[in-house]
């Protein structure tokens, strides 16, 4: 009987998701542009620095079978300073200019690349399209270059009337994905996620008598199973140099070593790594060309033959950041010598460890299972989970903080025993030491009552020992990057700091408008963009994240419960100490010197804080049970965006 009422369920089930399947064929069909070159152009030095009256001229390679264009990005490089002018771009058809752009120097983006689109598709056929990038207003300064390539498709830039010697780098946007991708790619992701569902609601679920929190798990373990399998390699930021601090931790390198002569963050790797984190960043602008991972998969790992190998924005990382990654290379490496597969495998125990966490974390909380889950099953923080970056695992681990932290103001009764201090103690150390800018985060404790502590002597030395300690140990770490060169890309950090100082009134307007403009970051976080370069999403993804958040928020709200004001302030406090110290580590290490723009701050910095920004709008209480209708709907419309967003995925990074 069960089984027959079971059916009608998954009948039902398999009918929403083609619905959502056909809804999603419409939106795909409004506005999808693909990046693509014909081949992987590697980058082989730069240009000279250029400014008022240099001009850049580049020939655009278009590709065979490709019909229409849409536009062309470039990768700009920087100066350490605040360019005040403008850049002009004006793309030539046939010797004629027929589309034209300015940019404002303080606005133009070097970390990824510029888009400049068409107001529609153009033909390709029989015409010659070309580039020409000028500037104006910068005065004596030289503020921008462009990176040199090596390609034997690709004409050489001509600067100033002079040779490159190989083209600039260079996109080409072109214009819609072909019908069949469109159709068939929902369809499998759909599918595949639907015949998961039948499974456990068929077969797993009646067997073990799982509930609320195995329907969650299902739906979880599922969709990540599916990013996993359809998200490929280096579609996170900077993920080749995840790859190779993993790799150096794995094989005992701790703490990274300031290599000679510059003192960047790295360590002496076998020749087969290092080139495989080369080619790695190589292949992340290349949208259109990640299927081709041949290059990566001929690469070996090879001890007997080493080379420097910099990767110094993640070398200043904490060891255990990385501990999953590393026992994944690790592993892998026991049965073959390939850093591909290590990748792969690096990936794979990221996403079991995380997923543990995050599923322990939903299991002791007493209060705010909905909090977690709904930022468990971000999109972000999903593509993060199955990544070599350590932003999921990050945020896994601060969920587990804040669930132990509830549970011992809710639900655990009596003084703390050593084992549950000990356990608070390390948790503390280990969030705090991840990344100093979650170090606020350690203010969760006073929401633990004072009794748990014991006597009042009992509680005000627990302060002073958890204080010492998180004191001792991020300026412990703060000595050990005192090693390490921190100048990246155009940031200066020393001349930044003097900047701040002689110019505070500057610094506050810069600091006002990034607050301001905080909703840009939300909107990023909630499903704005995803991946390397971006990788679009709908607007409509973030207004629905919004919106279920909003749902949550309220239903903890109407939770009766005497004031308790200091369950809204902490937690307000933590989420803007927070986002204030992610703020200034970006102005100060990755900003140019004097901009009036703050950039580098993404909208995964944020993970960790979600479940503090909406208990700081709800206040901190003991959750009530969730009718199943309400749990039921949020959940479908989560599942939904985030299988559009593995659509999105797909279609962006491998056809």
């Amino acid at each position: 009987m069960k089984g027959k009422r079971m059916l009608p369920k998954i009948l039902r089930c398999v009918i929403i998701a083609l619905v959502a399947a056909l809804a999603v064929f419409y939106c795909l069909s409004l506005k999808y542009e693909n990046l693509r070159t014909s081949d992987i152009i590697d980058i082989s030095g730069s240009s000279d620095y250029l400014g008022d009256g240099d001009e850049v001229c580049q020939e655009l390679h278009i590709d065979e079978g490709e019909e229409k264009l849409l536009g062309v990005a470039i990768l700009f490089i920087e100066k350490d300073i605040n360019p005040e002018g403008t850049v002009k771009v004006a793309v030539y058809r046939d010797g004629e200019k027929f589309s034209e752009w300015e940019r404002k120097g303080q606005f133009i983006q070097t970390t990824q690349c510029e888009y400049f689109q068409f107001d529609k598709a153009e033909s390709t056929a029989g015409h010659k399209y070309e580039v020409r990038i000028g500037f104006s207003g910068f005065g004596e300064w030289k503020p921008f270059a462009f990176h040199k390539c090596e390609s034997d498709k690709h004409s050489a830039a001509v600067v100033n009337g002079r040779a490159l010697g190989g083209p600039v780098f260079y996109l080409n946007i072109y214009d819609e994905v072909p019908v069949w991708q469109q159709i068939l790619i929902p369809i499998i992701v759909f599918l595949a996620f639907t015949a998961w569902q039948g499974i456990y609601f068929l077969l797993i679920k009646p067997k073990f008598k799982l509930g609320e929190t195995g329907d969650f798990a299902a739906i979880y373990i599922g969709l990540l199973l599916l990013y996993y399998i359809f998200v490929p390699l280096n579609t996170i930021f900077d993920e080749g140099n995840h790859f190779m601090r993993s790799y150096s931790i794995a094989h005992g390198k701790l703490i990274s070593d300031p290599m000679p002569g510059n003192s960047l963050g790295g360590d002496y790797l076998p020749e087969g790594v290092s080139e495989y984190g080369r080619l790695f960043d190589i292949n992340a602008y290349h949208n259109g060309h990640r299927q081709n991972d041949e290059p990566l998969k001929a690469l070996t790992a090879d001890w007997n033959e080493v080379k420097e190998t910099l990767f110094p924005n993640t070398a200043i990382n904490a060891p255990h950041m990385y501990l999953p990654q590393a026992i994944g290379i690790r592993s892998v490496e026991l049965f073959t010598s390939k850093p591909y597969y290590m990748a792969y495998g690096g990936r794979f125990v990221n996403m079991v460890i995380t997923a543990f966490l995050v599923l322990l974390a939903i299991y002791l909380t007493p209060s705010g299972k909905n909090y977690l889950k709904f930022a468990a099953l971000l999109p972000m923080m999903m593509q993060e989970t199955v990544s070599l970056a350590p932003d999921g695992f990050i945020s896994a681990l601060i969920m587990v903080y804040i669930a132990l932290i509830l549970r011992s103001r809710f639900k655990d009764e009596g003084e703390f025993r050593l084992r549950s201090y000990l356990l608070l103690y390390l948790l503390t150390i280990a969030v705090v030491t991840c990344k100093m800018v979650y170090a606020p985060i350690c203010l969760l404790l006073f929401l633990i009552p004072r009794s748990r502590f014991g006597k009042r002597s009992g509680y005000y030395a627990s302060v002073a020992l958890f204080a010492v300690s998180v004191i001792t140990f991020l300026l412990s770490w703060l000595l050990v990057l005192q090693r390490y060169n921190l100048r990246f890309q155009y940031s200066n950090n020393e001349m930044q700091i003097d900047y701040i100082l002689s110019h505070p009134v500057n610094v506050l307007s810069v600091f006002g408008n990034y607050i301001l403009d905080s909703g840009k970051c939300l909107i990023e976080l909630m499903g704005g963009n995803l991946g390397h370069d971006n990788i679009p999403q709908p607007s409509f993804t973030a207004v629905l994240f919004i919106l279920i958040a909003g749902v949550w928020c309220y239903r903890m709200i109407m939770i009766p419960k005497d004031k308790d004001y200091g369950s809204r302030f902490i937690p307000a406090v933590i989420a803007a100490a927070v986002y204030i110290l992610i703020g200034t580590a970006e102005y100060v290490g990755w900003t140019k010197v004097g901009s009036s723009v703050l950039h580098g701050v993404s909208g995964r910095y944020l993970l960790p804080v979600i479940p503090l920004i909406m208990f700081a709008v709800s206040g901190v209480k003991k959750d009530d049970i969730t009718p199943a209708g309400t749990r039921e709907k949020a959940g479908f419309v989560t599942v939904m965006l985030n299988l559009f967003a593995l659509v999105s995925f797909w279609i962006y990074t491998v056809f």
